[in-house]
């Protein structure tokens, strides 16, 4: 009887730890497993924070180089040019050629002091079409300072820069020949003249509003055809800030970004006092 008490108390204690070591292998497996799974998700966070309307994370006002330097083009962008010109149409053309020729020959780029601007052709909030020569001190004499502005709706940067603007258009900065053009163009993933002239129109309507007549300067936007000729003027990102001196089109300042801290607002205001007081 005793022997047979121990035999089975033996195969008890046996199958019992043959279940304990067997629990634990499952246990550590499972572990693995949500381990592993825990990695893969940690791998595809996305920062909704900072999430475009493409899905791409980008710095606000950074332009991806795709961007400035693409020849793709929307599809919901495109337009049916009628080639078909009236004589008319040949008359404006003729004389658009005339005041290039007159305009100074342009350098490679538009992006450093001394360089010669791009004759840049841009539409303004009622799709009429104007060229940087018509502030060329020869063909408006009152001109002296041209400040060429390209901008972002959405860029952080550009919305500070648009509030400082008609702060630094003064009265006696404009009698003194100061000519400012604001060229906005479209969002940080890329231009979208489809959308306009309706969106220059509601930004200059809601400046002009705000500010009164330090608002009502130039505004304008580009083509898609404009898009490689922008391409010159921008490195990085918006907005871009292109001083010119009207009398030869060479580039006096070149700077991108915004910061409206007063005293890096005050150094602008201060250069265009001096350039203009020459």
């Amino acid at each position: 009887m005793k022997k047979n008490f121990f035999f089975k108390i033996a195969i008890i204690l046996f199958f019992s730890v043959l279940m304990i070591s067997c629990g634990e292998r499952s246990f550590s497996s499972n572990n693995d497993s949500d381990s592993a799974n825990n990695i893969a998700d940690s791998e595809n966070i996305i920062d909704l924070d900072n999430l475009d309307d493409s899905g791409n994370t980008a710095d606000p006002d950074i332009v991806d180089s795709d961007v400035i330097d693409s020849e793709i083009i929307d599809s919901d962008d495109t337009a049916v040019i009628d080639e078909t010109a009236t004589d008319e149409e040949n008359e404006s053309e003729a004389d658009d050629d005339q005041n290039s020729s007159s305009y100074p020959e342009v350098t490679g780029s538009s992006k450093k002091v001394g360089e010669v601007a791009q004759n840049l052709i841009f539409f303004d909030e009622n799709n009429v079409e104007h060229q940087l020569s018509e502030w060329y001190k020869p063909n408006d004499a009152s001109s002296k300072l041209i400040w060429l502005i390209f901008a972002s709706y959405d860029g952080f940067s550009c919305r500070f820069e648009r509030d400082d603007i008609p702060g630094l258009n003064k009265q006696e900065y404009r009698e003194k020949g100061l000519k400012i053009i604001l060229i906005m163009n479209g969002y940080l993933t890329g231009p979208k003249p489809s959308s306009e002239p309706g969106l220059l129109t509601n930004l200059k309507d809601t400046l002009i509003l705000a500010n009164g007549e330090s608002a009502d300067f130039n505004y304008g936007y580009l083509a898609l055809a404009q898009q490689s000729t922008f391409a010159k003027f921008i490195n990085d990102g918006y907005p871009v800030n292109v001083f010119i001196d009207a009398s030869n089109m060479k580039i006096l300042n070149h700077f991108e970004g915004w910061s409206d801290d007063q005293a890096s607002i005050d150094s602008v205001e201060t250069f265009i006092k001096g350039t203009l007081d020459k």
